[in-house]
């Protein structure tokens, strides 16, 4: 389960970089 939760976790971590910064 702890390799699916990093998976997740990176996924997310990558959409959110993605996403323009607002900065």
């Amino acid at each position: 389960w702890s390799i699916a939760l990093c998976a997740a976790c990176s996924i997310l971590f990558y959409l959110y970089a993605s996403r323009p910064k607002k900065r």
